[in-house]
């Protein structure tokens, strides 16, 4: 993953806000895309080790979206973390149904629905990068102290 840069895309701009301020008190560097649209053109720009996705947004939803990326050599290695308040069975029969129609999809690396403490979500983050920087093979409990800034 690219350093400690997470993508936020949703488009509710306070909910997009939120996140934002949150990361980045958590020490992270943060970029927002109102849909997946427009997070498609910041990724041609800007590399985030992890993306926080919205499901139901306009112009281009967050399945859409996502589909899009893992089908992208150069973007299917990003985490992607579903926030939304679709429950999650629609949400996996949404998945299933864009895969049927465009091919498999693997599952997203974590899905939180909304509204999702602002603990869960950096827990979430957090596990994501560490996973990244120390192998998936190593337990939880063996990961190091993740910084937080508050």
């Amino acid at each position: 993953m690219d350093g400690r840069r997470v993508l936020v895309v949703d488009d509710e701009v306070h909910f997009r806000y939120f996140l934002k301020v949150l990361l980045e008190k958590a020490g992270y560097a943060v970029k927002t895309a109102r849909n997946g649209l427009e997070a498609l053109d910041m990724l041609a720009e800007w590399s985030p080790g992890l993306i926080t996705l919205d499901v139901m947004m306009p112009e281009q939803s967050g399945l859409t979206f996502y589909g899009a990326l893992c089908r992208d050599a150069g973007w299917k290695h990003i985490p992607v973390v579903m926030l939304s308040a679709v429950p999650v069975p629609v949400r996996e029969h949404a998945l299933a149904a864009l895969g049927l129609t465009e091919g498999p999809l693997p599952p997203p690396a974590a899905c939180l629905e909304k509204p999702c403490t602002p603990e869960a979500l950096l827990e979430v983050v957090d596990r994501l990068f560490c996973e990244s920087t120390l192998g998936p093979s190593v337990s939880k409990k063996e990961y190091p102290p993740c910084p937080r800034r508050f």
